[in-house]
């Protein structure tokens, strides 16, 4: 059977020390959410309306903002401005 484990389970020291960076800012959070993916992906270039933070716990992510492109990796904290074009894969 397979059992399912709670978030906090999965975090590592990395991702704790990760979170302890952020907590230093002040923010008002709208929404959480975590996703867990078993494939590949792609969203297309798109404009969003929000910033958004994005927290990388496992696997890795390429993220193109404006024209700057990254490697997202396990530990990697994004910050992502509202009004400019991302692409991520």
């Amino acid at each position: 059977m397979n059992t399912k484990k709670l978030l906090e389970d999965k975090i590592n020291k990395t991702q704790v020390q990760a979170i302890e960076f952020i907590e230093q800012f002040n923010f008002k959070i709208n929404s959480a959410v975590f996703w867990e993916l078993d494939s590949t992906w792609r969203v297309l270039d798109r404009l969003i309306d929000d910033s958004m933070i994005f927290i990388f716990f496992k696997g890795t992510a390429n993220l193109k903002i404006k024209e700057e492109e990254n490697l997202c990796t396990p530990g990697s904290i994004v910050f992502m401005p509202e009004g400019y074009s991302q692409t991520w894969w």
